[in-house]
């Protein structure tokens, strides 16, 4: 038997002593009355659609998957049901090609729990530097025989399986790999200069923004737990333009150590979302990018067109995403250029919205009247579009980038452990640099945390916990993040400092131990009204550091 197959039937035995959903009183389908059968070795999409499609069409519904391996090559489809129950237990889910698994839309209640999710082959994998062919050309020893472009080239360090050394993204123009001789790759078209040492281990991902595992769009009411997904070619769990989700027991790790990465790219994402959402005692584990990313989207004015209407774009220029619509009752702020996260030039609500998918763009309109001298790219902001967050009891270990970002309003953050990320463990921000992920937050409380070994690598930042504003080529934006609460955090071995605070203002730090820290305890840059008590500092550059 395979390794990979063999690592899926473990996977399902595990699994299948984790309690699925409780289905009590609801219509039961089960998916081998439609023809799918667990370790047959058959393709089971077909059959598991048709299960899913009739369940869409029957409220209240409970999908029941026996424990095994389910073979699955094309994407699973879930549009407009109400009250869905995916019920499995011990059920493993197989891919054979990079697509999303489970795709779910226009959905209000859904339920899914005691599943596993693997891509055999895995969309990252682990070579050892061999040497250079050329300036743009590298020779590795690799176990997998793989031809095909190579997105990201990612040093890792062996033995603690953290990320590590150069990290090379190739995205817009991808290098290619291809078999030299038994067990040895080559790969060309890097950028010149690039040359991990000798005998050194690195991950290599084909794709760095591939599919995602799990899709959520336009959906409400979602609550997922016992959930492993192994591996995948994009992030884990994507949420767009959805509302209230609960995370338990949700694993973004790897099977075994001897496996690059889980996901490609982030392990959670979500875009423009509302409501509350929680995670509780989930584990994230060697993410090719972030574990958590919680955001809105900033869009830039591109014209006025009447006295109540306005057309937007999305607000970074080079991506492909459709910029996201306001809803009706939406409240609307729109910001200088020069000042984007200041007092508004205008605040409304929506009425209406026409999106138009050739441009990116679309047409919102407003109860009142809209100023006509808006600038032209001034930044709009969708303070409806921002949810609330818990984080508790959840593990985030050896991944590439940070562990969870907070751009939304609220958010509690507590009892969690951060080892081993090369970025910061917590990054409260918002940005019309990069990303233009909104938006500004206020009552955010960070406590009773530990972090550790983190903030050495790519996704560096100014500290392990850091609270900042991105407006590249704009003096400091003051009083964006307010009311933050920092307390009683054990942070240890980071770089840079323990603690970061810019662009905020009311801010408590207290109670926290920082040691060992190369750099200040507590770095304040541009912020008002910050009060720092009862903190232990030991081995740090200087305890508090004011620029």
């Amino acid at each position: 038997m395979a390794p990979d197959r063999l690592f899926g039937l473990i996977l399902a035995v595990i699994f299948s002593m984790t309690p699925s959903v409780s289905v009590a009183g609801e219509k039961l389908l089960r998916v081998s009355d439609f023809g799918a059968r667990p370790n047959d070795g058959k393709d089971d999409s077909a059959a598991i659609q048709a299960a899913l499609s009739r369940g869409c069409k029957e409220p209240g519904s409970v999908i029941r998957f026996s424990a095994g391996i389910y073979d699955v090559s094309r994407m699973l489809l879930v549009n407009r049901a109400r009250d869905m129950t995916l019920a499995c237990s011990g059920t493993v889910f197989v891919l054979h090609e990079p697509v999303t698994l489970l795709d779910v839309s226009n959905t209000s209640g859904f339920r899914a729990g005691g599943l596993s999710v693997q891509y055999i082959p895995a969309p990252s994998f682990l070579v050892r530097i061999a040497g250079r062919v050329s300036e743009s050309e590298l020779r590795v020893h690799s176990r997998v025989a793989y031809s095909g472009p190579v997105e990201g080239l990612l040093g890792m360090d062996l033995a603690s399986r953290r990320p590590s050394g150069r990290d090379l993204y190739m995205r817009e123009k991808p290098a290619q790999s291809k078999a030299a001789s038994p067990g040895t790759l080559e790969i060309s078209g890097l950028r010149k200069g690039f040359l991990p040492p000798v005998g050194s281990w690195t991950a290599v991902r084909q794709k760095i923004y591939g599919p995602p595992v799990i899709r959520f769009a336009h959906c409400r009411d979602i609550a997922l737990g016992a959930i492993q997904v192994s591996s995948g070619p994009g992030m884990g769990m994507l949420f767009l333009y959805c509302e209230d989700i609960r995370l338990r027991k949700i694993r973004v790790t790897p099977l075994s150590r001897s496996r690059a990465l889980s996901t490609n790219a982030d392990a959670t994402h979500f875009n423009s979302c509302r409501g509350a959402i929680v995670f509780d005692g989930c584990t994230f584990e060697r993410m090719g990018d972030d574990a958590i990313n919680i955001h809105g989207t900033y869009l830039r004015l591109k014209d006025v067109l009447s006295p109540k209407s306005i057309r937007v774009v999305t607000g970074r220029r080079d991506v492909d995403w459709m910029p996201v619509s306001p809803r009706a009752g939406d409240q609307i702020s729109i910001h200088s250029p020069q000042n984007p996260f200041g007092d508004p030039l205008f605040l409304g609500i929506v009425v209406s919205t026409k999106s138009e998918p050739s441009t990116r763009s679309a047409e919102v309109s407003f109860q009142g009247g809209v100023p006509q001298e808006l600038p032209e790219d001034a930044v709009v902001w969708n303070r409806s579009a921002s949810p609330r967050l818990t984080v508790r009891n959840c593990t985030f270990l050896n991944n590439r980038a940070r562990g969870i970002l907070v751009q939304c309003g609220n958010a509690l953050i507590e009892h969690n452990w951060f080892e081993g990320m090369s970025g910061s463990a917590i990054n409260v921000t918002c940005d019309v640099g990069t990303w233009w992920e909104s938006g500004p937050t206020e009552n955010v409380t960070i406590r009773n945390n530990m972090i550790a070994h983190c903030n050495d690598g790519a996704g560096a930042s100014a500290g392990a916990i850091s609270v900042f504003a991105d407006a590249p080529g704009i003096p400091p934006q003051r009083g964006v993040h307010r009311r933050v609460r920092i307390e009683n955090n054990s942070i240890r071995q980071v770089l840079r400092a323990g603690i970061s605070i810019s662009s905020s203002a009311d801010v408590i730090i207290s109670g926290n131990a920082i040691r060992e820290v190369f750099g200040p305890g507590v770095l304040v840059r541009s912020s008002t009204d910050v009060k720092i008590s009862n903190n232990r500092f030991e081995e740090v550059t200087e305890n508090v550091a004011h620029e």
